[in-house]
């Protein structure tokens, strides 16, 4: 998502990307075992070899009914689909470095879609406002 922002004389960009690996912090630094897009591809491995193994074992005489393939999709497709929906996402709010009072940069994690469009929402209404994001409610920090 990219939004642009005028502010007086100067241009915000604030845009979201998603990371496939979890963002080393201080406070998470050990915990970080994530090893990028590895697990998501480990997932739909393991699903498709369920799913092929439900129908090759699966007799002949025996009718399933649609909506029980169905039922059965959908609830093999949730924990992947959790999975990639939940990923943390980058928030990046930046103006131009040629700008006469000088670049900023300001960064944030969330997790979630939905946290990562509330977030640019959220520092675009409060760049529009106040003409910097959001420093006490907001995710974004200012990188020197």
């Amino acid at each position: 998502m990219l939004r642009r922002v005028q502010t007086g004389d100067r241009q915000w960009t604030v845009t979201s990307t998603i990371n496939w690996r979890q963002p080393a912090t201080q406070q998470q630094f050990e915990h970080d075992v994530a090893s990028g897009y590895v697990p998501g591809v480990v997932m739909l491995v393991v699903l498709v070899v369920m799913g092929l193994t439900v129908l090759l074992w699966t007799p002949p005489d025996v009718i399933v009914p649609s909506w029980v393939l169905l039922l059965f999709l959908v609830v093999l497709m949730m924990l992947p689909l959790q999975w990639a929906w939940e990923r943390p996402w980058t928030v990046k709010a930046e103006t131009d470095e040629t700008a006469a009072i000088g670049g900023e940069r300001w960064v944030g994690t969330v997790h979630g879609w939905m946290a990562a469009r509330q977030e640019v929402s959220r520092a675009t209404r409060y760049l529009k406002s106040q003409g910097v994001p959001d420093q006490e409610n907001g995710r974004l920090r200012m990188i020197t």
